[in-house]
């Protein structure tokens, strides 16, 4: 097995961008989440529309999360 050999220097450098790239995707995969979340109520209320079953208000979820 063969041992590479990186300058200090080179493998900071290195290890700063890994560390870039993975606080970028941790913040692309919140981005997705939310989307996530946005797509599936907007199914829900295309759903509750067609079936006529109530829906909570914003503002009656909100109180009783409190």
């Amino acid at each position: 097995m063969k041992t590479i050999t990186i300058p200090e220097t080179e493998y900071f450098e290195m290890k700063s961008t890994i560390q870039r790239l993975e606080e970028q995707y941790q913040q692309l995969r919140n981005k997705i989440e939310v989307m996530q979340g946005i797509r599936e109520g907007l199914l829900e209320v295309k759903k509750a529309k067609k079936t006529g079953i109530p829906l909570q208000s914003l503002n009656d979820f909100l109180s009783s999360v409190v």
